[in-house]
C-alpha cells in the first residue's frame, strides 16, 4: 500500500532522544480566565473593551457551573452572579440554558487545546505526532476534561443535542492537528483518505488506547517514562507496518 510506504519513510525510527521534546510552560492571554473591569458607577452601555470580554466571562463562568453541577443542576442565576452579571444580559446573548451549554462546552474545549497548538515544536513529522499525541493524552487526563467527557456522555444519552448537531471534543481538533501534520510531508502522495483514516488511527492509538489503558484497564502507568515508552513503541510499530500481511 502507499500509505505503508509513506509511514516508514516518516516515521522512521528516531534518535533516543527524540521523544524528549521540552514542555511548554509559557502562560498565555488565551488560557487565562477572562475578567472584566470595574463597572462604570454611573451605569450606561458597557464601553467596547468590556462587550469584547463579556462573551467569554460568562462562558468561562457558564462552563464550570455545568462541569460542577450538570445540566440539569446549573443554575442560571449562579451563573450571572458568577460572571458578575445579569440574566437578562445573558439570555440577550443565549436564547436558552440548551444553547448557553452548548456554547460553554464548544468555548471550554477550544480554550483546552489552545495549549497544544501553541506549543507545537518545529521539526520532523514524528516530532510533531508525538507532541500532539503526549499534549492531547495529559490533556484528556484531565479532572476537567473527564468531567466534561461526562457531561458530554449525559448529552448523548438524554438527546440533548439534535441529530444533526456536532458536539466538539478534545479528539476532533487532535485529529485536525494530525491530519495537518500528516500534509505536510515531504515527498508523500497520499490520498485525502489516506491522511483522513491515518489521522484518525493516530488519535486511537496515541490517545484513545492509553488513555483507556490508564483509567479503566489499569495497565498504564500515568507517568512520563511509561508514556513516552508507550508512544516511542507505538510509532515504531506503525512506521515499521505490523508483522503480519496486509493487502
Amino acid at each position: 500500500m502507499q500509505i505503508c510506504a509513506a509511514i516508514k519513510a516518516n516515521l522512521g525510527i528516531p534518535p533516543p532522544n527524540l521523544l524528549e521534546i521540552p514542555a511548554v510552560t509559557t502562560q498565555t492571554e488565551a488560557l487565562r480566565p477572562h475578567s472584566l473591569p470595574p463597572r462604570d458607577p454611573k451605569g450606561g452601555r458597557p464601553s467596547q473593551q468590556v462587550a469584547a470580554l463579556l462573551a467569554p466571562h460568562i462562558l468561562d463562568a457558564a462552563f464550570e457551573e455545568f462541569l460542577d453541577r450538570g445540566f440539569d443542576g446549573a443554575n442560571m442565576d449562579r451563573i450571572a452572579a458568577t460572571a458578575s452579571v445579569t440574566k437578562r444580559t445573558i439570555y440577550a446573548r443565549y436564547k436558552s440554558k440548551r444553547e448557553l451549554l452548548f456554547a460553554a462546552i464548544e468555548h471550554g474545549v477550544e480554550k483546552h487545546v489552545q495549549s497544544v497548538v501553541i506549543s507545537m515544536p518545529h521539526g520532523s513529522i514524528r516530532t510533531r505526532l508525538l507532541h500532539i499525541g503526549r499534549e492531547a493524552l495529559d490533556l484528556s487526563l484531565k479532572p476537567e476534561i473527564i468531567r466534561l467527557e461526562r457531561l458530554l456522555q449525559w448529552v448523548v444519552d438524554h438527546r440533548l443535542r439534535a441529530p444533526q448537531e456536532k458536539l466538539p471534543i478534545v479528539t476532533d481538533s487532535a485529529i485536525a492537528m494530525f491530519r495537518s501534520v500528516l500534509k505536510d510531508a515531504d515527498g508523500v502522495q497520499w490520498t485525502e483518505e489516506d491522511i483522513e483514516f491515518l489521522a484518525n488511527h493516530l488519535c486511537d492509538v496515541l490517545i484513545l488506547a492509553p488513555h483507556n489503558r490508564i483509567l479503566i484497564r489499569g495497565n498504564l502507568a500515568n507517568s512520563p517514562a511509561d508514556k513516552a515508552d508507550y508512544f516511542r513503541r507505538a510509532l515504531d510499530l506503525i512506521a515499521t507496518s505490523l508483522p503480519f500481511g496486509i493487502d
